[in-house]
């Protein structure tokens, strides 16, 4: 229910390792945004991808062309033979952020994947900077009515509706698919109070700048 709702996000920072590639993350859900957190306050956006797609999966192909990289082993893909990089890490060829959908190249601006319990930096930090990682958390599991449940009050009758969902699957109802439809239109009553919650919030005046480069959400390649 915290995926299907709109859901509180969590924040979780903590420092990299020198050369250190993958860190161990914390439980969660879904991760929404991550960030490098560089030295005079420096903020820089990551791009998501994946391994497959980091290696050539989209292309039909699998990237062996690190030899393109001095003193780095031959048949690997990029993404494994890159160099570690200073923070914020300057693309040397494009500007912007999107989200990638083409093999890793060692101009690309960098990007964070997921394996297993871990998140994973291309390029990887060569010092200590941090990261900071938007996620929604798992959910605490209420045992007894003393603990917390922080769900606010719109979300109790879709909390409801799920549970008895659950609960007539176990039982083998068919009451089953009348509860799942129910909490369908909970969510979607919910979805509405929280856009009429963002419409009434004041707009402020936001400045349009003109770069060369991706357009964010991934969008085109432009010029401008």
């Amino acid at each position: 229910m915290a995926i299907d709702c709109p859901y509180i996000e969590g924040t979780n920072t903590f420092p990299t390792i020198a050369n250190q590639q993958e860190y161990a993350m914390i439980e969660n859900l879904k991760i929404s945004r991550v960030y490098m957190l560089g030295p005079n306050g420096a903020k820089q956006l990551l791009e998501p991808t994946d391994i497959p797609t980091m290696e050539g999966e989209r292309e039909n192909i699998f990237d062996a062309s690190s030899a393109f990289i001095q003193g780095q082993p031959p048949l690997t893909p990029q993404w494994i033979a890159q160099k570690p990089v200073t923070y914020p890490y300057q693309s040397p060829q494009r500007q912007g952020y999107g989200h990638p959908t083409s093999l890793w190249r060692w101009s690309d601006p960098p990007r964070w994947y997921r394996r297993y319990g871990n998140i994973g930096l291309v390029p990887p930090p060569n010092g200590v900077f941090t990261i900071c990682i938007d996620y929604i958390p798992v959910p605490p599991i209420v045992v007894t009515p003393s603990d917390l449940l922080e769900f606010e009050h719109m979300y109790k009758d879709a909390l409801v509706y799920k549970l008895s969902e659950y609960s007539r699957q176990a039982d083998g109802s068919q009451d089953s698919i009348k509860y799942a439809q129910m909490y369908m239109t909970e969510v979607k009553k919910i979805q509405m109070n929280v856009n009429k919650f963002q419409a009434s919030r004041s707009v402020n005046f936001v400045p349009w700048t003109r770069r060369s480069g991706r357009r964010s959400r991934g969008w085109s390649s432009w010029n401008g």
